[in-house]
Parts: C-alpha cells; structure tokens; sequence
C-alpha cells in the first residue's frame, strides 16, 4: 500500500540514488587529475542532476498538495506490507517543500543563474570557488556550453512570462531567507503567494535541465 494516493499523472521521477544496483565511484590507485575531474563531471551529470531533479519533481508535487489542500491529510506509510509510520500529510509535504527548494536552487546555480534585487541574472565567471561546476564546464562539438540566459530560462514556462520571472528569483529568496539560516522572513515563505511562486518555479527548472543534458555528450579536457 502506498503512503499516499496521487492521481496517476502525478508521477515522481526515479532517481538514480535510489536504485539498489548503484555504486559509488571509487578512484583507483595511479588515476591522474585528469580523469578525476572527468569522473566527478560524469558523476555530476549521470547521478547528481538527475537525482536534483527528482528532489524538484518532489517539490512540485507537495507544493500542488499544500496549495489545494485547507488542512492536513492523514497519512500512513507501509514498509513490506507492515504501517510503520502514522501522521499527517506534513510529514511528507514540508520536508519534500524544503529539500525540494535547495535541489532548485542548486540546480539553478549550476545553469548559471542567480538573484539580484528580485531579479534573475547570470552569475559572474569565473565562479567563486575553485570546485564549483556548472554548465561552463561542459562542451559539445561546438564547444563550452554556455550558461543559460534568464530569458531562456523562463521561456519553458507556458503561463504568463510575469509569473515566471518572479518565481524563479523566489527560489533563492526562499532558500536563503527559509533554510540556510532562521530569519526575521521564515514566515512569509509559507504564505499562499509564495507558495504558488515556487510551485510555478519548479514547473519551469525542470526542462531547463533536460535541456542542458541532452546538449552535454561530452566533456571539456
């Protein structure tokens, strides 16, 4: 039995993480610095990415229940067959809202993009600290791939283009102001405005990356 019903379109994507048969790369003895760089760059975009994606997958999902719903649903959760944990739907939505939110923002920065006075912006190259990767670091056949543009970014998004350049700036409001630290705004992230913004957020963050993996085959020496 599930531990919650959701309609059948609906669907959460799998995440690499979760699969039994997944191991983690270990470097062997002699590996030069090279192949390390390309093993984290192929780890990032084979196992991080998709697995970011699923958090964001999740997100839109608990933000569509929270938003719909007045009150809190009962929930149960079975383990083989056996109900293991009883609650209330918070139990999932609130911690899927949270991860789900810095999945978004990671996934954001990775494309090359931030916030600045509610606004969307690229960020400045190089990036500030040596072991940051983005999508710069990635090449095809016609070279780096550049970083995406804030207008590209919003373009995925079928609704009002207004919308969608106020949530995406909300992600990284949310995420600093929300969960890095307490503040003095920790409120307003849960208000039916805000909500609505990120869930508009995670509907847009999403083809932006299949976007940019189906353009990566190959990676920068």
């Amino acid at each position: 039995m599930a531990c919650f019903e959701r309609p059948a379109d609906d669907r959460l994507i799998d995440s690499p993480c979760d699969k039994a048969d997944d191991r983690a790369i270990a470097p062997g003895p002699g590996q030069n610095e090279r192949e390390h760089s390309q093993m984290d760059r192929d780890d990032i975009l084979q196992q991080l990415v998709p697995h970011s994606l699923a958090a964001v997958s999740a997100l839109a999902l608990a933000l569509k229940y929270r938003t719909a719903w007045d009150a809190p649903k009962r929930m149960e959760i079975y383990f083989d067959g056996k109900l293991s944990v009883e609650g209330n739907s918070n139990a999932f939505v609130n911690p899927a809202i949270e991860a789900g939110l810095i999945h978004c923002r990671a996934l954001l920065e990775f494309l090359g993009l931030c916030a600045h006075d509610g606004r969307l912006e690229n960020i400045k190259l190089p990036r500030c600290r040596k072991d940051d990767v983005g999508i710069e670091s990635f090449s095809n056949s016609l070279g780096p791939l550049p970083l995406l543009t804030p207008t590209a970014a919003v373009s995925h998004y079928t609704g009002p283009a207004l919308e969608a350049e106020r949530a995406l700036p909300a992600v990284f409001h949310a995420a600093n102001k929300g969960f890095a630290h307490f503040t003095t705004g920790l409120t307003l992230l849960w208000s039916m405005a805000m909500l609505s913004r990120l869930r508009v957020a995670a509907t847009c963050d999403q083809p932006s990356l299949h976007a940019a993996r189906s353009a990566a085959p190959q990676f920068r020496d």
